[in-house]
């Protein structure tokens, strides 16, 4: 009886122990993962960095509330299922969540750049706000090496509004808006003035045709699932979409020593 209760006595401290230990392990992951992230943000965005890993996410402060537009949609998480893809004279490097982590960065009152050097070649993804409704996401490449280059680039956002992970899609042309309900390639002619990405009342817009933008190649519609594992070529036209993404293309262009290319893009903040 005695040893039952010993035997007992000792199984409870062991549980303390162990319980203690992975609350420990808990809160020392969360801290560290904490000192790597990175914001900035006005009074209608929000941007938050992994300065390690190169996940982002982008948010808006609507109703008092930060929703965000990238999944996972907690106010404190980084999105790590969106994908950033480097062509570079022909072969193609993912940058960040699924590939290489940036090796520096830089942080400013209203910026935050990564920076990654790939074959010869630096690369910056910078976040900025020339409006404070509107996020910025800007690519840079320049030749290190002293050799010319082509470089191109492909985002893949994997899209989530308000918590909703199969938010749809309009594509607008002039002030027309028209639904999305399969997965679509957009390019040349046939390509979107912008995209908007949309759940209930709330709506947030991607911007293609600007004068401040560099006016994609090629843009897909559709679904995240499938797409998420590809590096470059995507898309499956006319299939369903419920999970959504959206892959925006610049195709690779000449870039030479001295020389800088840059490619950008503009999120608007949500609205009802």
């Amino acid at each position: 009886m005695f040893q039952a209760k010993e035997n007992k006595a000792r199984w409870k401290i062991r549980l303390r122990e162990v319980l203690l230990f992975f609350l420990v392990f808990f809160l020392w992951t969360t801290n560290a993962f904490a000192e790597n992230l990175k914001e900035i943000s006005t009074s209608d965005v929000r941007v938050l960095v992994d300065i390690n890993g190169g996940g982002y996410s982008f948010f808006s402060k609507t109703g008092g509330n930060l929703v965000p537009c990238l999944y996972p949609s907690y106010w404190n998480s980084v999105s790590h299922t969106s994908k950033l893809t480097a062509r570079i004279d022909g072969r193609d490097y993912v940058l960040g969540p699924y590939g290489t982590s940036p090796s520096s960065y830089s942080v400013g009152t209203n910026f935050i750049e990564l920076y990654w050097t790939v074959d010869g070649v630096r690369i910056t993804l910078r976040f900025s706000f020339p409006f404070s409704t509107v996020i910025e996401q800007r690519l840079t490449a320049t030749p290190v090496d002293g050799r010319s280059h082509t470089v191109g680039f492909r985002i893949l956002w994997d899209t989530d509004v308000a918590r909703d992970d199969a938010a749809r899609f309009n594509v607008v042309y002039g002030e027309n808006a028209y639904p999305v309900y399969y997965e679509t390639v957009y390019e040349g002619s046939n390509l979107p003035d912008r995209w908007e990405v949309y759940t209930g009342s709330l709506k947030a817009i991607c911007f293609i045709k600007n004068f401040y933008v560099t006016t994609p190649d090629k843009i897909i519609l559709g679904r995240w699932p499938g797409n998420n594992g590809t590096v470059w070529d995507a898309g499956s036209p006319g299939s369903f979409y419920g999970d959504s993404a959206a892959i925006t293309y610049w195709y690779p262009a000449s870039v030479f020593p001295g020389q800088s290319l840059s490619r950008n893009i503009f999120f608007r903040r949500f609205r009802p």
